[in-house]
């Protein structure tokens, strides 16, 4: 029987977007001939269907289109209940800004965030209107600290190293009725998290994890790749084959860089990943929580 809990994959691309502006390399080129289909900065929804409830983890540039996913999947559904921001990088939190006066216009939505991503949105121009005119509300994330939606579903917070220029950062457990999950769409590397994500896996039914670059390979157009840090895909498949061979758990890749062969549905390094029991996230994808 399926759950009335759903995780819904409403993007998987990185900050800068399919394609990225005044980018011309080959997955751009196909993106916009419409090759790939839509694609969408990483989000996902948290559905609960008896509580006609969703709750929206990043808020990107492409917050009216991802709406309109979970609209097109569930018709009774509202707005979403409340949003849970990663961290201050312009892909996860600037879709804030269609909340306001100019656009929905909301009315108080809970917005998550950890210490520095709310004195961000408190005090500067144009997230400071929206905490003003009360379009959203804030709610503090402390690190390894629940947060209760309801009586079946709870969210925890994991601060994780990245680039933390403004704000801190973190993944989230999304923890269901029957499964649970676990959400990094960033992070710089897997050995300096504090955590321990091998030690992690018994706890998890997946891993939505940070996929950004496939390679050494993707990293080659950035002049200096030591101040973008992510896992390569490769280290990551190399780190948790073990535990895929073995069923413990299903890993899937999402944050995908404009140039990661990932993005092609039928590239190579995307056969590889299935070939090797891994998954690579797509848009309307969704997983029993």
């Amino acid at each position: 029987m399926n759950s009335k809990n759903k995780v819904k994959i409403l993007g998987t691309i990185q900050d800068g977007g399919l394609p990225q502006a005044g980018c011309y390399c080959q997955y751009c080129n196909n993106s916009r001939e419409g090759i790939y289909g839509k694609r969408y900065r990483a989000s996902i929804a948290l559905v609960d269907q008896e509580q006609k409830s969703w709750h929206l983890f990043e808020a990107t540039p492409d917050l009216a289109g991802q709406i309109d996913i979970v609209k097109d999947a569930y018709p009774e559904m509202g707005l979403m209940d409340s949003i849970f921001l990663t961290h201050g990088h312009i892909g996860h939190y600037t879709g804030l800004i269609y909340l306001g006066r100019e656009a929905l216009s909301t009315k108080n939505i809970p917005v998550y965030v950890g210490k520095k991503m709310g004195e961000v949105l408190e005090n500067h121009i144009p997230w400071k209107q929206l905490v003003e005119f009360k379009n959203i509300e804030l709610k503090k994330l402390e690190d390894s600290t629940p947060v209760n939606l309801c009586k079946s579903l709870q969210v925890i917070p994991l601060e994780v190293p990245h680039r933390n220029e403004y704000t801190e950062t973190f993944g989230f457990v999304l923890e269901g009725p029957r499964k649970k999950l676990l959400f990094i769409p960033d992070i710089d590397s897997w050995d300096n998290w504090k955590e321990n994500l091998e030690k992690l896996i018994p706890n998890m039914d997946y891993l939505l994890l940070d996929a950004t670059f496939y390679s050494e390979n993707d990293t080659s157009i950035i002049a200096k790749p030591s101040e973008v840090p992510h896992p390569h895909v490769t280290k990551t498949m190399a780190l948790l084959q073990p535990f895929v061979d073995r069923g413990e758990v299903e890993v899937i890749f999402i944050h995908f860089n404009h140039n990661n062969p990932l993005v092609d549905p039928d590239s190579k390094e995307t056969k590889e990943v299935e070939r090797r029991g891994f998954k690579v996230a797509t848009e309307n994808m969704e997983l029993d929580i």
